[in-house]
């Protein structure tokens, strides 16, 4: 495939390449500057999720506390009542004739006091169970308060730089729309188009017969015609757009 090319009166043409190359400069800062405002945004995110996540861990924790300790509580009442069920069918013991009815009480006391046994074990678990998550929840109340603290910290900073950058896009969005105005619609649609397909860079330097854009050998007579900024010439293996700085052309 032959060089493609574009004529442009002889005059404009060394402006036009400068334009060109200036223009690129801006796109690929453009570029660099998005990519890290991005990854900024994917760290903040990222952190977020990470101490929503953790809070929500101390929220469950502290919900599941709660309710072990309201369990334990219940029981604990329980326990309170059986007991004094029991002292009561104790003391009714002494005004019991019948043997019969003697041992069948004998038998509810007996059975209760097992219940009772069997729940001061259910609260002796609680409380366990409670101590070992309060002990838990401190700790993750206390790493989750120190990393806000310094992401806070970290955050402000990151917001900070992302502005800082959005104005960098800014300053460069207005020196972008001058450099447009000096280029014709043709050439524009071009570089676009080159620039979407050739990942960011539609414009390379041609040096020592290589295109530094792809890295292939340039014909000498394209080459050539590349020196004598005559029209604009395109790689005929990556089509991108060449051209030769001042001082490689003057060695030539």
């Amino acid at each position: 495939m032959g060089p493609i090319l574009i004529k442009v009166k002889e005059n404009d043409l060394n402006a036009q390449l400068r334009s060109l190359k200036e223009l690129q400069d801006i796109d690929i800062v453009w570029s660099d500057v998005n990519k890290e405002i991005n990854n900024i945004n994917a760290k903040i995110d990222g952190k977020a999720r990470e101490l929503e996540e953790t809070r929500q861990r101390i929220e469950i924790l502290s919900n599941s506390i709660k309710e072990k300790d309201l369990r334990k509580k219940i029981v604990e009442g329980e326990i309170r009542t059986d007991d004094e069920v029991v002292k009561r069918w104790e003391g009714r013991l002494k005004e019991i004739k019948s043997s019969r009815e003697y041992q069948a009480l004998m038998r509810e006391i007996s059975l209760t006091k097992k219940d009772i046994s069997e729940k001061e074990d259910i609260v002796l678990q609680l409380i366990e169970e409670i101590e070992k998550g309060d002990a838990e929840l401190k700790t993750l109340q206390e790493d989750y308060d120190n990393s806000f603290k310094i992401w806070n910290s970290e955050n402000t900073g990151l917001i900070e730089k992302i502005e800082e950058l959005r104005n960098k896009i800014k300053n460069n969005d207005s020196k972008r729309s001058e450099i447009l105005k000096t280029l014709s619609g043709s050439l524009i649609q071009k570089y676009e188009r080159i620039r979407i397909q050739r990942d960011g860079i539609a414009i390379a330097e041609a040096k020592n017969y290589v295109c530094c854009g792809c890295n292939m050998n340039i014909p000498p007579q394209i080459y050539n015609q590349v020196l004598k900024r005559e029209n604009i010439i395109s790689c005929p293996h990556c089509q991108r757009i060449l051209y030769v700085p001042e001082e490689e052309k003057m060695n030539a």
